[in-house]
């Protein structure tokens, strides 16, 4: 028979573990770099810069992310912000919406799926520089 001690250290280690896997599949934000971007939609494709090949935290490319205005613009010289499209290779910031962005269009859309945090919802929304 299993005294209260053992089994309350399994209990533990066994909802620790648990908790630890679904923070694994809530995606908050990271850095990512430009892989390419298409001005006329507003779309780029990035790859995270996180890398742990093999592991949870692979860096796979996402393709066709929502870019907000203010990741494209750049303060000029004469402190004036200007148009800069993305370019390859630079530093953005990603975040991925609470809800699957399939059918989102810029206005009021309806979500087609439970989808929540999903790096297939990825929206750049900043630079670094």
């Amino acid at each position: 028979m299993l005294n209260q001690n053992k089994v309350a250290q399994q209990l533990k280690t066994l909802l620790n573990q648990q908790t630890k896997n679904i923070n694994f599949g809530i995606n908050v934000g990271e850095f990512a770099e430009i892989n390419s971007f298409d001005s006329s939609k507003k779309l780029a494709d990035v790859t995270p810069l996180i890398e742990d090949k093999g592991g949870v935290d692979e860096a796979v490319k996402i393709n066709q992310c929502p870019v907000l205005n203010n990741a494209l613009m750049k303060l000029n010289d004469k402190n004036y912000y200007v148009y800069d499209p993305l370019k390859k290779g630079e530093v953005v910031f990603i975040v991925f919406s609470n809800r699957n962005l399939d059918d989102f269009h810029g206005g009021k859309y309806t979500k087609d799926s439970e989808r929540m945090h999903s790096i297939n919802d990825a929206v750049i929304i900043g630079r670094f520089n």
